[in-house]
Order: structure tokens, then sequence, then C-alpha cells
């Protein structure tokens, strides 16, 4: 009988993560298609090209920046930027492991590259008249996601409010309205695509390993699951942008930008501040998984089988590639920014 209690707790928590899953994801896409039926019945068109050498009236400018609201709250909700949030953390925790990773490393990652390549390319000059209210979101996401990762005892809480933080630094980088800023928000979608997606297999092999989501449970694994546990440490160092790690650049890039726009440079300041927190919650993993003495339940546990550790290993040596040759992603991403003429930024 308590076991049959406690099936039907825990289906009730699932459902209603997937109902609010459903429900926030759903009237996200319901603001993206009031934006475009309002550019297209502004404009006459939807060629992102056209609006951006577009120079409407103050009229047509007028409703273009409604519009362009629109879009960036359901961007934002498919981001999971505060206060569009909500869903996430549940979702993460309920989903099973291999939807989680997908979820953050794709799911979200679409929201965030809908922000950098559709809003900043067709509306950057109304994007400009608002750059102050994105930083000042971005920051609160920053600064919130961060300080909630520090109390979570779960590992995929845990992991779901370090995304919340890290997407603060993405729309940061499109608040910035400036080539640097934008090539940094477009290489950090790439690389906390990478490093989420490989904490979440770090995390997946702890738990197939020792059946459980608390973190304390990690303590002291990286003498038993040294391979794992190796992952996960490039993988936290290089989202706390410590270089030569991928992280480290996407994250110098975006807060150069933000320093070249002085509309936000009062909101820069303390986000730069922020990624000491980035660095707290994961130095507090870190330290659990290699310096606290490890539970009595760890005997016995032994590295992940192959099919999960290979998989961790490309990952984590892709994490390390990349900051070492930044380059072949940075040329591609730069010429990209360059582009977007209207900017006016260097």
């Amino acid at each position: 009988m308590l076991f049959w209690s406690e099936s039907n707790e825990l289906n009730g928590a699932v459902r209603n993560a997937a109902i609010k899953f459903f429900m926030f994801t759903h009237i996200a896409s319901l603001f993206l298609l009031l934006g475009i039926i309002l550019v297209f019945s502004t404009t006459g068109t939807l060629n992102m090209l056209a609006l951006q050498t577009l120079h409407p009236s103050s009229s047509v400018l007028d409703v273009i920046k409604i519009a362009m609201i629109c879009m960036l709250i359901g961007f934002f909700v498919k981001m999971g930027i505060v206060p569009g949030h909500n869903w996430l953390p549940d979702t993460y925790v309920h989903a099973p492991l291999p939807v989680t990773a997908m979820i953050s490393g794709i799911m979200a990652k679409i929201g965030a590259y809908g922000i950098v390549r559709l809003t900043a390319l067709a509306f950057s000059e109304a994007i400009f008249s608002y750059s102050l209210i994105i930083a000042f979101i971005a920051f609160v996401s920053m600064l919130y996601g961060s300080i909630m990762a520090l109390a979570q005892e779960d590992v995929k809480r845990f992991l779901a409010y370090s995304s919340i933080s890290q997407s603060g630094y993405i729309v940061l980088g499109v608040a910035s309205v400036s080539v640097i800023g934008l090539t940094g928000a477009a290489f950090h979608i790439v690389n906390h695509a990478i490093i989420k997606v490989l904490l979440f297999l770090c995390a997946g092999s702890y738990i197939q390993q020792i059946g459980s989501h608390n973190l304390n449970s990690f303590r002291g694994l990286v003498k038993k699951m040294p391979v794992t546990s190796g992952a996960i440490l490039i993988a936290s160092l290089s989202l706390a942008g410590i270089p030569p790690l991928n992280g480290f650049f996407s994250e110098f890039l975006i807060f150069a930008g933000a320093f070249t726009n002085l509309n936000i440079i009062i909101v820069a300041v303390p986000a730069v501040l922020s990624v000491g927190l980035t660095f707290s919650y994961f130095l507090w993993l870190i330290y659990r998984i290699f310096v606290s003495k490890p539970q009595d339940s760890v005997e016995g546990i032994q590295e992940s089988p192959l099919s999960l550790t290979v998989p961790i290993l490309l990952l984590t040596l892709l994490v390390v590639l990349i900051g070492i040759w930044p380059n072949t992603i940075l040329i591609f991403l730069s010429k990209w920014a360059e582009s977007l003429t209207l900017l006016g930024g260097t």
C-alpha cells in the first residue's frame, strides 16, 4: 500500500510537470505567432533581410517594437529566462535523463538561437531601444539561477537552475547590440549545449551506478568513477569561465560586447561579478565529488560501461579542443554577426 501511494504521488508530480511544460511552451508559441502576425500585417513581409533594411515611419516602428516584445517573451519562456522559468526545474527533474539532455541541449537553445538570429537581425534598432531592460532581465536570470543552484540537493534541479543562469549570459550578449556581444552569445549557445549535455550524461552515469539523484550521494565518487568525475570537473570549470576551456571564450566575448554598449554598462559590471556565483556552486559540486569522504553505500560501485563513458570522453575532448582552438567556430560566427549592418557595432 505504501509503494502504491508513493507511486501515485510520483505519477502526479510527473503529470503536473508535463502539464506545466505544455502550458508554458504553448503560451510562448502564441506570443511568437502574435509577433509574426504583427510584423507581416505592418510591413507586408517576413523576409528578415528585408526587415533589416527597412526604415519604417514612427507609427510602424511602434508596432514593430510591440511585435519584438511579443517574440522576446516567447523566446524567453522557451529558454527559461526569469520570470518565465517556472516550468524548467520541474521538467528537468521528472523527465528521463536523455530527454532532459535533449531539452537543455537543443530545445532551450532553439529559443536562444531565435533571439540571436531573428530579433537581433530583424529588430536590431528596436532592441537597442530596450537594451537596458533586456540586460536587466538577463542579469536577474544569471543571479537568480546561480543562487538557486547553490541551494539544491537534487542534481537534475541543480543543473536546471544552472541552465537558467547560463541562458542569462546569452541574453546579455544580445542586449549588448554589438558584433562582439552577438558573436559571444551565438558561441555560448554552442558551448553551453555541449557542456550541458556532457553534465547530464555525467549525472546519468552517477545515477545509474548509485541509484540516487541526491548530490550528497556523489561524495567521494572520484575514486570509484574517475572518468565521469574528471569529465564533470572539466565541464564545471568550463561553465565557470576558466581558460582555456570553451566556456571562457564565449563568456569573455559576451562581457566584452556588454562593455561596448554604454546603455547597459550599469548592468554589465555586476553581471561580471556574478560569474563568481557560478564558480561557487560548481565548486561545491566538485568538493563533494573530489574531497568529501565517501559514504558506506559506495562500496561495489564502478565506472559506467563504455556505451556511456565513450560519449562522455568525446564531449569532454570537444570542450577542451574548442577551448584551445576556438577560431574555426568564431570566424564563422563573427562573419555572421558582421552581416548585421544595422548594428553599427565593433
